[in-house]
Parts: structure tokens; sequence; C-alpha cells
């Protein structure tokens, strides 16, 4: 592997858990607190990280793909179907929490939106869960 394949593990790595880890906090934690009065200032730190974290999986994970599967094993191996699996999971989770953020009614948080980020919290688990199939090799 090269130095730039190291560091694009490194970012993703750390980018996915920080992404993972704040919907799972954001859709568990803090909507059932502050579901009624949830400013529009922390909405939208949320959104800017989901987003911006959304972008940097996409070209570290872009890299990733290309650079360790590329020679057909994503669609050939179980590893390259766990890949496959989590660009799916990625784009449905982007999606889901676009259409939560687009719910919200000003400062309150409806049942729709609510049940919306907790899909979301969901898919960031089943990410997990496919990152660490991943990672042990267990396909």
């Amino acid at each position: 592997m090269t130095t730039a394949t190291d560091v694009s593990q490194i970012v993703h790595l750390f980018t996915a858990a920080l992404w993972t880890g704040s919907v799972l906090f954001f859709a568990l934690g803090v909507l059932p607190v502050a579901r009624e009065a949830l400013t529009g200032r922390l909405r939208s730190r949320f959104m800017a990280l989901s987003r911006g974290s959304a972008l940097v999986l996409l070209l570290t994970g872009g890299h990733l793909a290309g650079t360790l599967y590329g020679d057909g094993r994503l669609t050939e191996t179980g590893d390259g179907h766990l890949v496959l699996g989590m660009v799916a999971l990625w784009a449905l989770l982007i999606g889901v929490l676009e259409v939560a953020n687009a719910r919200v009614e000003g400062d309150t948080v409806g049942p729709t939106a609510v049940r919306l980020y907790q899909l979301g919290a969901l898919l960031a688990g089943l990410l997990l869960v496919d990152a660490g199939l991943l990672m042990t090799g267990a396909l």
C-alpha cells in the first residue's frame, strides 16, 4: 500500500466514526430531549457535519475502492460485496437525513422527521456492522 492509501484509510475510518456516531447521538440522544425546541443552529451544524462527512467518505472511499478493489474484487468477493453494501447504506443514510431535515418545521421536529432520524440511526448502526464485518474479514 502507498502512503496515500494509508492516509485515505485513516481519514475514512475517522470520518465514518464521527459521522455514524453523530447520527446516533443526534437521533437517540438529542432529539428525545430537545424535540420541541431544537434550534435551527444545532440542526444546521448537524447537517453541515453530515454533508461534509459524506463528501469526505465519498472521496476517500472512492480512492480506497479503486485502489484496493479495482481488479474486479468489488463484484467477485465477499469483501467487495460488503463494500458495495456500504455504498448503498451510505447513499440511503444521506437521503434519509436530507429528507428528515426537510421535514423539520421551524424549530419543531414532528413525528415524521423523528422517525426518519431514527431510521438514519438504524442505517448508521448497519454501516458500523458492515464495517466491522469488512475489518474482520468475516466474509
